[in-house]
């Protein structure tokens, strides 16, 4: 008997054990670990009715500038909750004639309407965004089948719509983008 008894209370203690160790187990994985913010950025191209252009000859044609590096706006944290909301704002791009960015324009912009830190990251991004120039091209004369063209880079502006959206307490940021020569 004494033998049963020790072999008794070597499983009970086997038992405990395993039990401690299922429970701790399942703890850990009924916790929930959130996944980090998903950022999702594309762009289309959009030109406001007035927007200024350039006025081509017969003889010109152009050579539009591509977006070439990117780096995307984020969505401000500060801002992320977990209500649904699409936020757009609409800025107009300065590019020089190197390709880079002098300046972000936006409209409508009123330091009232909360949209500031939208407006900071939207700045901080296409700072460092870099374009193919915008480059004119005349044909200067054509002889003896032979035909000379001359190459003007200009400065453009372009205009981006930027959409930062919260689903599911997620932030989705997207842009759309258009120039006008």
């Amino acid at each position: 008997m004494r033998v049963n008894r020790n072999l008794l209370q070597c499983s009970r203690g086997l038992l405990l054990t395993a039990a401690l160790v299922l429970t701790g187990c399942r703890t850990m994985s009924e916790q929930v670990i959130e996944p980090p913010p998903a950022v999702d950025v594309g762009y289309q191209a959009v030109i406001p009715k007035d927007a200024s252009r350039y006025e081509l000859g017969s003889s010109e044609t152009v050579q539009m500038p591509e977006l070439v590096e990117k780096v995307m706006p984020e969505f401000p944290p500060e801002l992320i909750s977990q209500e649904d909301r699409s936020i757009q704002i609409l800025a107009q791009l300065v590019v020089n004639e190197s390709g880079g960015v002098d300046r972000a324009i936006f409209q409508p912009s009123t330091a009232e309407d909360g949209l500031e830190p939208f407006r900071v990251s939207i700045r901080k991004a296409v700072a460092s965004w870099k374009f193919s120039p915008l480059v004119i091209i005349r044909t200067v004369s054509e002889e003896n089948g032979k035909v000379t063209r001359e190459r003007t880079v200009k400065p453009v502006s372009l205009w981006y719509k930027f959409q930062f959206n919260v689903k599911n307490g997620q932030p989705i940021t997207t842009m759309k983008g258009r120039h006008s020569i």
